[in-house]
């Protein structure tokens, strides 16, 4: 699983770079989406974005478990 996550976010960080650059908004241009999308995975950016958060859930319950929760 976390070797799962480090390719997702590896590639996610890549292509964006490569891609718009440093400075990515919150919109994505079309251009950039579709090479995103098809190296990821999913077939839309809600679908990305929703893969990715349960995927950081998946990494974070990992980190409580082993390691332990971070105090506040």
């Amino acid at each position: 699983m976390l070797i799962r996550a480090d390719h997702a976010w590896r590639t996610v960080q890549g292509m964006l770079r490569i891609t718009v650059g440093r400075d990515a908004g919150e919109i994505l241009p079309e251009a950039s989406a579709r090479p995103l999308l098809r190296a990821v995975g999913p077939t839309d950016l809600p679908g990305l974005r929703a893969s990715l958060d349960a995927l950081a859930e998946e990494v974070r319950a990992a980190f409580v478990r082993y390691v332990g929760a971070v105090g506040k």
